[in-house]
């Protein structure tokens, strides 16, 4: 591409006359570079890296000293929306589809699917970048990030609600399910019955689109993730206590957990929502929801463990 036409496609403007007019391959990884590649970077060791790793332009947002005449030196309002350009500019040459879902539903699919010709988006744009120009003619991506899809590609598919159930419930408790699927019978199931209907959403779509998939890969995803202490907040093995802290990285689901607890629970004497893995070395509970991941509270347990152990 010439960097004339990049700069008509993005919005760049052009800092000085370069020797050579085109460039090969776009890159935001400087690790990536090679010869002849336009480097999109607002880092000033990763330009002088990629300089010295013979790029043919740069683009950046702040006004860096223009080092080398030869090659192009571009500046630009915004990277994120030079990326966006970039990403709809591929969508015009290659046949994509784009499905949006509920943050539960990309999880699932996420775990269970043949994933081949499935692409899965993060809130990262310079992710998403790499994803989109990389990928194989006729893949399918899923994304949570309904604004992210209307920016790139504002035709997304939705996932589409099952009318009616697939699976036979055997039995349920909080966090494990047990149903009957295509005449297979799948016993304790790492997902909560409250995202069964999630995980029906999932397999209903991949199967219309002939997409194979293995429930048994199903665990426990980011939403409603429990882990069981002991009231010295030490782990213990799933179902060994009767206290649990549960791990929610969607905020906007938190409400509706606590009162799937409220109305499945009525034995628990308190169930609390947590804004702080501290806060739980003073309270009573059985159920106590943080908005958090397992990774993030794991860490923080061993923190408060190894410090209440220094005082002894």
């Amino acid at each position: 591409m010439t960097f004339e036409n990049f700069a008509r496609l993005t919005g760049a403007t052009l800092l000085n006359t370069p020797t050579i007019s085109s460039f090969e391959d776009i890159q935001i990884d400087v690790k990536k570079v090679k010869r002849g590649d336009l480097f999109i970077s607002n880092l000033k060791e990763d330009i002088e890296l990629a300089l010295h790793l013979e790029a043919y332009a740069i683009v950046s947002v702040d006004n860096f000293p223009i080092i080398d005449e030869e090659i192009a030196w571009m500046r630009v309002n915004s990277l994120d929306e030079v990326l966006i350009r970039l990403m709809k500019f591929t969508l015009l040459e290659k046949k994509f589809r784009f499905i949006y879902l509920t943050h539960v539903e990309l999880e699932l699919i996420e775990k269970i699917a043949d994933r081949e010709f499935l692409v899965f988006l993060t809130d990262n744009e310079k992710d998403n970048f790499k994803k989109i120009i990389n990928a194989k003619e006729k893949s399918i991506f899923f994304s949570a990030n309904e604004l992210f899809l209307k920016q790139i590609y504002p035709n997304f598919e939705t996932l589409t609600q099952i009318k009616s159930k697939l699976f036979k419930t055997i039995k349920n408790s909080l966090f494990l399910s047990s149903f009957i699927y295509n005449d297979t019978t799948y016993n304790n199931v790492k997902l909560p019955p409250l995202f069964q209907e999630n995980l029906e959403n999932v397999i209903n779509f991949l199967r219309e689109n002939h997409i194979s998939f293995q429930i048994e890969k199903c665990t426990f995803t980011s939403h409603f993730h429990p882990i069981f202490i002991d009231h010295k907040l030490q782990i213990k093995p799933f179902g060994k206590s009767d206290r649990v802290i549960i791990c929610e990285r969607d905020k906007n689901l938190i409400k509706i957990e606590l009162k799937y607890l409220r109305e499945n629970a009525p034995w628990a004497k308190k169930i609390i929502q947590v804004l702080d893995a501290d806060e739980l070395k003073s309270i009573e509970f059985n159920f106590a929801i943080i908005n958090t991941t397992t990774n993030i509270l794991q860490e923080k347990l061993e923190k408060i463990q190894k410090k209440e152990q220094a005082l002894f």
